[in-house]
């Protein structure tokens, strides 16, 4: 069974487990990044590393959440405009196998 993604909702983008996924991927990834500053001399682990960090987790989330927003909306104009879709082959699961 084959099946064509013609649209994707820009608020199933945002209400949905995909922003809570980036907050998780950005707090790992922006605590990593002070742990290695920290250990090369960059910074002094104070309340300043504390803010700095909490502002590049907030940053990578907005930034991610418009890019993938204005992602969406392209590939909903270009599938307006007559281009194919994302093709996706299914197939049907039995029962009990």
């Amino acid at each position: 069974m084959k099946t064509e993604l013609k649209k994707i909702k820009v608020s199933s983008i945002i209400f949905s487990i995909y922003p809570i996924a980036l907050f998780a991927i950005a707090f790992v990834f922006s605590i990593g990044q002070g742990i290695i500053e920290k250990q090369f001399g960059y910074t002094s682990l104070n309340e300043s590393w504390f803010i700095f960090t909490t502002a590049r987790i907030v940053v990578f989330v907005v930034a991610f959440l418009l890019a993938s927003m204005v992602s969406a909306l392209i590939y909903n104009l270009l599938c307006r405009f007559g281009l194919k879709g994302i093709s996706i082959e299914c197939k049907d699961k039995k029962e009990g196998v």
